[in-house]
């Protein structure tokens, strides 16, 4: 076995046919570990032929190395001068050495550790300082900056309003000063966000990548990935490419959007930084496609931050849940030819459903309205106006959503913080990085059934609040797929948020409360 070539993205050796042994092996511990196949696609030992179930190189369509699955093996084999090469990503292959250990020949895992050891950065790399850095940290923070330091390569499992970009900031600040850094994220918003946190935290110059003609780079630079991706791989930029093989070390925001092909792309560009470091509030907790490419890009998950931590000192809030049943209240009337028609209808225009949004967010208000189709967004808002001009009560509403200019949207949740609007409505752009204070209520109107999406969502309304906690509202839903949807979500809550108290409605029995509440409040009105 050789070394042919490593750097901070990939590793590639070679294997003598007659060392059947080694190379087999490998071959079966990258297979198992380093397929990133949907759920719905059978593995291929599942189809294998007989005259195929036997390892031979010079079979190219063995069982194990079936072409067709060639598009979800994130390792690569191939077969030249009478030796197999193997390019394996380095996450995956620390991946492999942590996770199977058990399972290698004990020759090629001593000979891929030495490989590894060889070029990854020793212990004492990165040093963090606490009374240097200018933010004073929680202790969850800083065992997730240590953890993190102590691998060099980690993803950071942390709950929305733990201050993900302070973690981030002291992590950069143990760097050498040096080094090279990219903090990579993929909406104008958190490039915003992060670019002026970082600044204030590390209190030096930072570049920005941000479109088409930005190119500012720093010593730190805050790049959108979809802005790097599209010059760099699809436009060739010079650039941008040299940019990339210059970092000594990376920071991937929100790092479970790792799986998509442009995250992917820009990470493994990064062939000298051996240093990764990936902040998200869900990562994946069961294996699948998504949690592959984030362990091959960067790391597996190295250190996580639970939610009861940060309720303990008081950074974020419990929350009630409220869940209005809508069994017996909304008919299942027709067959759906498609999970979409059936969302749009027992979803988006809900008469009831939608309704019960609209009470719930003049009574429980200032209230986040949490929703995925646009079109929703005019449903309720004519919902909530026809309650508020039936029962005298004076609203304010807003809605944004992803055509919204960054501007506008800046001044928007500006008022609704101030108090100047009561109930805000938003599309898929309050998913993810908002910092939203001033709400009791929260509404996921959306329904859905992404673990990754409802842990978002609900992240939103967490931070800390002057009533102690915040509502929660969220449905189960009557259609046959919106209610399975519905069950999952609720479900992820439990397992995976702190809840004070949990309250089951049937839908008529609450809505009847809420018209109670805005008749109470239409009598105060006139007195």
């Amino acid at each position: 076995m050789e070394l042919v070539k490593i750097n901070a993205s990939y590793l590639t050796v070679r294997i003598p046919t007659e060392e059947r042994e080694l190379w087999e092996n490998l071959l079966v511990q990258a297979e198992k570990f380093l397929m990133a196949l949907p759920k719905n696609v059978m593995p291929p030992a599942s189809i294998g032929c007989p005259q195929h179930a036997i390892f031979e190189p010079t079979h190219s369509l063995c069982w194990i190395y079936y072409r067709p699955y060639n598009q979800y093996r994130l390792y690569r084999m191939w077969l030249e001068g009478g030796s197999l090469f193997f390019r394996i990503p380095v996450g995956g292959l620390i991946l492999m050495l942590v996770k199977g250990k058990e399972e290698f020949n004990d020759e090629l895992k001593k000979n891929l550790r030495e490989y590894l050891i060889r070029e990854y950065p020793p212990k004492g790399t990165l040093n963090f300082d606490p009374s240097k850095f200018p933010v004073e940290l929680y202790p969850y923070q800083l065992r997730a900056v240590y953890g993190a330091i102590n691998y060099r390569r980690a993803i950071i499992s942390a709950p929305p309003g733990t201050g993900k970009t302070e973690i981030g900031s002291a992590l950069i600040a143990a760097m050498p000063p040096n080094w090279q850094v990219a903090w990579f994220t993929h909406t104008r918003t958190l490039l915003r966000q992060s670019y002026n946190r970082l600044m204030k935290n590390l209190r030096e110059p930072i570049g920005a990548i941000s479109g088409e003609d930005d190119f500012d780079p720093r010593r730190v630079t805050v790049a959108m990935v979809q802005t790097v991706t599209r010059r760099g791989e699809e436009k060739n930029d010079p650039a941008i490419i040299s940019w990339l093989r210059s970092l000594d070390a990376v920071i991937l925001d929100e790092a479970h959007h790792a799986p998509a092909k442009t995250f992917y792309w820009t990470l493994m560009s990064c062939t000298k930084a051996w240093v990764r470091f990936g902040l998200t509030a869900t990562p994946m907790r069961e294996a699948g496609e998504e949690e592959v490419y984030m362990w091959c890009s960067i790391s597996p998950l190295i250190v996580e931050v639970s939610p009861h931590e940060l309720v303990e000192v008081g950074r974020l809030v419990p929350i009630e849940l409220v869940i209005y049943d809508l069994e017996g209240v909304v008919e299942y009337t027709r067959t759906y030819r498609n999970w979409q028609e059936e969302y749009m209808d027992q979803i988006v225009r809900n008469k009831a459903r939608n309704y019960i949004i609209a009470a719930e967010a003049i009574v429980n208000r200032p209230t986040v309205i949490l929703i995925w189709a646009i079109e929703h967004i005019q449903h309720i808002a004519n919902a909530i106006q026809a309650l508020a001009d039936k029962y005298g009560i004076e609203v304010k509403i807003a809605a944004l959503h992803g055509d919204t200019p960054s501007q506008e949207r800046m001044i928007v949740l500006e008022q609704f913080e101030k108090g100047q609007i009561d109930i805000l409505i938003l599309s898929d752009v309050g998913k993810e990085g908002l910092n939203i204070i001033n709400l009791k209520t929260l509404i996921i109107a959306a329904g859905q059934k992404s673990k990754v999406a409802a842990i978002q969502r609900v992240g939103r309304g967490m931070r800390p609040k002057k009533w102690g906690y915040v509502r929660v509202v969220d449905f189960y839903d009557a259609g046959e797929v919106t209610r399975r949807h519905s069950f999952k979500r609720v479900r992820t809550y439990q397992q995976m948020l702190p809840i004070a108290r949990v309250q089951r409605l049937p839908a008529k029995e609450g809505l009847q409360r809420l018209i109670d509440e805005l008749r109470r409040a239409e009598f105060v009105s006139l007195l």
